[in-house]
């Protein structure tokens, strides 16, 4: 949170967008393991990442747009669709949420899982893309894929290994990893999860992540980004899902189509 502030602050946009990514990837890993070693007070104090996250944001945003007193509080057509794709729906939520008895908490979790990436995502883009610099990724890539290898070789069949599985347990003490076992477990071997809590989430990231290598090397023919590719590939097949091959798949010829669009 301290380089956050500090990029935002400083305005050095690569750092600031590499330190969101990075903190996005590890934030279930980071925060359940805290919450293993320090007070609950503690970890809730430092848990709502988004919440914060959007706080650093949005002042850089108002700030921003205040270098022109004309634009405050004007909206282009751009943003009157984000109004409209994303302030009507949350309205939408509140309503039906309170009509069907759910709880604060259930209001403001719904709107961090589904409006808040949406929110954030616009207004650290807003005006110009920050320069990412493509080593977070591969950094990325390498550490999650290096822990699903460590997972994959060192499991013994007891699902208790798994690093998350004592925050699994409900108000009931029964735990959801093993009632939900098929999740993790496939013909008796793992389905890797890494620094995720499901092996759904670890394919995704690692779909997207060799999208994201797949493009460079069209674009560079680069030996590397083809290596990184594999390698993201090789992740998928660790899960044992098919999320991320069909994630991939469609991507690849939406990245073709594009390409041959261009041409």
């Amino acid at each position: 949170y301290t380089l956050l502030l500090y990029s935002a602050v400083k305005k050095l946009q690569g750092v600031l967008i590499s330190t969101i990514i990075i903190l996005c990837c590890f934030y279930d890993y980071l925060f359940i393991k805290l919450s293993y070693s320090f007070p609950l007070l503690v970890v809730n104090f430092f848990k709502p990442f988004q919440e914060i996250l959007l706080l650093i944001t949005t002042a850089v945003f108002i700030s921003r747009k205040a270098n022109n007193q004309s634009l405050l509080f004007s909206f282009n057509c751009l943003e009157q669709k984000i109004i409209y794709w994303v302030a009507i729906p949350i309205f939408l939520e509140i309503i039906i949420s309170f009509c069907n008895g759910s709880g604060i908490s259930d209001i403001i979790t719904g709107f961090r899982y589904f409006f808040l990436p949406i929110i954030i995502a616009y207004i650290l883009f807003y005006d110009y893309p920050y320069p990412i610099k493509i080593n977070v990724f591969s950094f990325i890539l390498v550490i999650i894929i290096g822990y699903a290898i460590y997972q994959k070789y060192t499991f013994r069949g007891n699902l208790s290994e798994l690093w998350m599985y004592n925050f699994n347990t409900n108000e009931f003490g029964e735990n959801l990893i093993e009632k939900g076992w098929f999740n993790y477990l496939k013909n008796g071997f793992l389905r890797c999860t890494s620094v995720f809590t499901t092996p759904i989430d670890f394919s995704i990231i690692c779909s997207i992540l060799s999208l994201i290598f797949f493009s460079e090397y069209i674009n560079k023919r680069n030996i590397y980004y083809l290596v990184q590719f594999l390698i993201g590939l090789f992740g998928i097949s660790l899960s044992q899902t098919r999320i991320g091959y069909s994630i991939l798949g469609i991507g690849i010829l939406i990245t073709i189509y594009i390409i041959m669009s261009e041409k």
